[in-house]
């Protein structure tokens, strides 16, 4: 919270480290006819992967409905959801949204995002991915991953062969968008064939930023503050 009172905003809209959210896909389920039938539906899935009544601790996050179509789903502790909602409440910072790290870049690319790709996105030691089609979301991964450019392009290459493998279909030939140092670019270009496009931070957003802060704070310093969070900003 150090940042958020230098700053003093009246609102905030918060990234969650991918290292504190889980991601998963939903399947398309015709027979479920409410939003608390899908949302007991994704805890069943949640707990199969993580355990018999894992989805207690957490709170889960959907992505938008539509119909015939997979879902992507995260979900953030609930006792960090709780201390967000105590501490900017006890701050008089209204809280706008809380969304994960990959979420986020997600978002960052919505109004370019073709029929199908994939999404990857890094912060210091932890590589997120997500891919979809026609049918909607089907792979989600997030693994801890080490600092070197090579072997985070030899990870995204590898999540890519792991997902053709299960699903059976052209995974492989999807674009690639990267949110991620600029310099893991070409390595990523390189290992898997693929165009990559990547977002970075806006000149019009990093002007805002330091404008806000004391004269001495870089934008190296506040970036490094932020843990890369500060992704998915907007301009």
């Amino acid at each position: 919270m150090g940042l958020v009172h230098q700053l003093k905003p009246s609102t905030a809209r918060i990234v969650v480290s991918d290292h504190l959210t889980r991601y998963f896909c939903c399947p398309w389920q015709a027979q479920l006819r409410s939003d608390a039938e899908e949302l007991a539906f994704a805890q069943l899935m949640f707990d199969d992967i993580y355990g018999a009544r894992s989805h207690v601790d957490w709170q889960i996050i959907r992505s938008r409905q539509i119909p015939g179509k997979a879902k992507l789903a995260m979900a953030i502790p609930k006792s960090l959801m709780d201390s967000l909602v105590k501490e900017f409440s006890a701050a008089k910072i209204r809280l706008l949204s809380v969304r994960p790290q990959l979420a986020t870049a997600i978002g960052a690319f919505s109004a370019v995002l073709p029929k199908a790709g994939w999404v990857a996105s890094h912060e210091p030691g932890r590589l997120s991915l997500a891919g979809w089609d026609a049918q909607g979301w089907n792979w989600a991964a997030s693994t801890r991953v080490d600092g070197a450019l090579t072997s985070l392009a030899e990870r995204i290459q590898h999540e890519v062969v792991i997902a053709q493998a299960g699903s059976g279909t052209g995974l492989v030939s999807r674009p690639m968008f990267l949110c991620a140092p600029h310099a893991l670019q070409a390595q990523v270009a390189m290992h898997t064939g693929k165009e990559v496009q990547q977002w970075q931070l806006s000149r019009s957003m990093q002007k805002k930023i330091l404008s806000s802060l004391p004269a001495k704070k870089t934008m190296d310093a506040t970036l490094a503050e932020f843990g890369n969070a500060i992704v998915g900003l907007g301009a």
